[in-house]
């Protein structure tokens, strides 16, 4: 360790320094190498972090790509943050422990240095442009809801998506370019930059959506759905201000500062640590503010179940067995089934001898729900008349 950070403290500025900290110099190389103790403690603490980042955005991707979530336009974005979120728990944060266990390898090793730096890079700043994206997403949906509901095509958020990864990867090719010195040190300030502005569409989008909601007279349900939606992307935008925002403090005091003392080695694992955090706090946002994201996490882990339990309703509350019904029944979450379509509820509705009108009844519910015609709670109502 003492020999790596001898190493370290002869690197020259570059922003590798910021995105391992292993390679950030401390201020006039008289800080101590870290002891045994704090090596063990970093790594237990980095190791937890990355494997609740693993286990918790796995399960967001299956409940967005298994249930009927996304289906709503905003969640093509959660998914892309979630897969971010992923990178860095399965592939920037191994690596980046790597550092503490083999120092000597890792400060010999251009080619893990440089897969580390590319992983790191990628998933970052693909997390910070998709916050940002899904902050404007948000003020036009509750802004012009009429245009974002009838006028904006998938391909939109197509385009969206895939740009925030484009973006991503060119800051990454940047960084690599400038490693291996093919061009000079603009990555410094295209890094500050990209975090600056997307820090400040954020904000600035979610101001106006909070103004919006709050002076907006007419109070319908759908209205009240995209202010708690509001809300919880809200939350997630603030925790990306107080995890990224030290890290970009950092940035500039190195970078830019040329009178600033270089922070402590001990500091930066910290910022670090608060960093990659965020990618697994998330995942709790969603779990608290979301609860069709519950009922999804459910229906992962209880898919088989509800499923065939969700068939054999439909056969038994009608008496017959129709393709088309369970085809229907198949293609929608079986959230939605037994939440919308209570067994005794079924009964109590029809009787004993609807069930027939009810098996039509409810394939031509299904269609409506799949065509985006009726919201659960229209089905519901319809379903009761």
């Amino acid at each position: 360790m003492i020999t790596h950070m001898k190493a370290c403290s002869n690197a020259s500025k570059d922003v590798a320094k910021i995105f391992v900290c292993a390679e950030m110099p401390s201020s006039k190389d008289t800080e101590t190498p870290l002891t045994k103790a704090e090596s063990i403690a970093l790594t237990t603490a980095f190791g937890l972090i990355a494997l609740t980042i693993i286990i918790g955005n796995s399960v967001t991707i299956a409940a967005f790509t298994k249930t009927s979530l996304n289906r709503r336009p905003t969640h093509y974005f959660l998914i892309s943050l979630a897969v971010a979120d992923l990178m860095v728990g399965a592939l920037a944060m191994p690596l980046y422990i790597f550092h503490f266990v083999n120092p000597d390898l890792w400060s010999t090793s251009e080619v893990i240095q440089a897969v580390y730096y590319s992983c790191d890079i990628v998933s970052g700043m693909a997390s910070v442009f998709t916050l940002a994206v899904v902050s404007v997403e948000r003020l036009y949906a509750v802004g012009w809801p009429w245009k974002y509901r009838h006028y904006t095509p998938l391909k939109c958020y197509i385009v969206a998506v895939s740009g925030t990864w484009i973006l991503a990867v060119a800051i990454c090719c940047l960084y690599l370019f400038f490693r291996f010195k093919f061009i000079s040190g603009v990555v410094h300030t295209v890094t500050v930059a990209s975090l600056s502005v997307s820090l400040t569409v954020a904000c600035s989008a979610y101001s106006a959506l909070w103004l919006r909601i709050k002076y907006r007279r007419r109070r319908r349900r759908g209205v009240e759905k995209d202010k708690r939606l509001a809300i919880t992307l809200f939350l997630i935008t603030g925790i990306f201000i107080v995890t990224w925002m030290p890290f970009e403090v950092i940035i500039i005091i190195v970078h830019f500062c040329h009178y600033c003392k270089n922070p402590s080695h001990r500091l930066v694992y910290v910022i670090k640590l608060l960093q990659y955090s965020n990618s697994f706090v998330n995942t709790l946002v969603y779990s608290f503010r979301m609860q069709d994201f519950r009922r999804a996490i459910l229906n992962v882990f209880r898919s088989g179940s509800l499923s065939s339990r969700g068939n054999m309703r439909v056969r038994n509350a009608a008496g017959i067995t129709l393709t088309s019904v369970s085809n229907l029944v198949n293609s929608c979450s079986a959230v939605n089934l037994n939440i919308i379509y209570g067994e005794s509820q079924l009964k109590s509705s029809y009787g004993a001898t609807g069930h027939r009108r009810l098996a039509r009844r409810r394939a031509d519910l299904f269609l409506m729900h799949k065509k985006g015609k009726y919201s659960p709670s229209k089905l519901h109502a319809a379903e009761n008349v």
